[in-house]
């Protein structure tokens, strides 16, 4: 399944989307074939006007289209084991919107999914892949950065519950992590040593 969208209006709408793809591919083992970024075409530049998407489906015996609940922005796919690939990390990127409804229902459908299937790639079971850990990264809006920002508590409050949450192992994603920041605070600041921390946590071997 392939979209098609306009690659420049994409590109100036979502620049913090690009600045975190550029992040995750620095911050991935150089030296392992064992693991696979693959990012939307939101996060990182592609030819031509191709769109690639990364959705999420549940199961059942309905059509794909019918089954798709979600398109995330990134995963981790782990490859060590060459006869059954798994997803080792799901990400998600708010860059705009950003309220308690969008960041609970971001997690709670890929919460939901039970398979993955990028074009022209054999699908991936979630249900297989468990544990999964799923990191959502929020863009600091101006709105956050006030002193006393009810919004940014609410996410904080948010993400801990979530956390609890995926560590009672309900679903398939067993951990979650909110990470908030710009884009100097992930390159530069403490959102980029967590937002590395999360990374390593999510590739240790089951």
């Amino acid at each position: 399944m392939v979209r098609l969208k306009s690659q420049r209006k994409a590109d100036r709408s979502h620049e913090f989307h690009l600045v975190i793809g550029k992040i995750l591919k620095e911050m991935m083992p150089a030296d392992s074939q064992d693991f696979e970024l693959i990012l939307d075409s939101a996060c990182e530049h592609h030819l031509g006007n191709e769109s690639r998407i990364i959705p999420l489906y549940l199961s059942g015996s309905e059509t794909r289209t019918e089954r798709e609940i979600s398109d995330v922005d990134a995963i981790v796919i782990d490859k060590s084991n060459k006869s059954n690939s798994r997803i080792s990390i799901i990400i998600e990127i708010e860059e705009s919107g950003i309220k308690p409804i969008k960041v609970c229902g971001k997690f709670l459908t890929s919460a939901l999914a039970d398979e993955l299937k990028i074009k022209d790639a054999k699908p991936i079971s979630l249900v297989q892949s468990k544990p999964i850990s799923f990191i959502q990264i929020l863009r600091l809006t101006d709105d956050m950065k006030k002193e006393r920002s009810k919004l940014r508590s609410k996410m904080v409050l948010i993400g801990d519950r979530l956390s609890q949450l995926a560590a009672s192992e309900p679903f398939n994603i067993v951990r979650y992590d909110l990470l908030i920041g710009d884009e100097e605070d992930f390159r530069f600041g403490e959102a980029g040593v967590l937002l590395r921390n999360a990374i390593k946590s999510g590739l240790r071997p089951i």
